[in-house]
């Protein structure tokens, strides 16, 4: 989208991004396209304790 921005914009004609009929095509290709999602590893319960912990601690000072 950016790129396609630029190139208008070097030609000097108006892009505007936020028209519902881009808005549309834009959220259409990401619902055929999908997107990639990274994911990431739970939180542990330990882990959780020693965070609220450390919190605690910081508070107290």
């Amino acid at each position: 989208m950016v790129s396609i921005g630029v190139i208008h914009k070097l030609k000097g004609h108006y892009l505007d991004t936020k028209h519902p009929s881009i808005i549309e095509n834009i959220m259409g290709i990401k619902r055929r396209k999908g997107s990639y999602q990274k994911g990431k590893k739970p939180l542990l319960i330990n882990n959780l304790k020693a965070l609220i912990n450390a919190i605690d601690r910081l508070k107290i000072r």
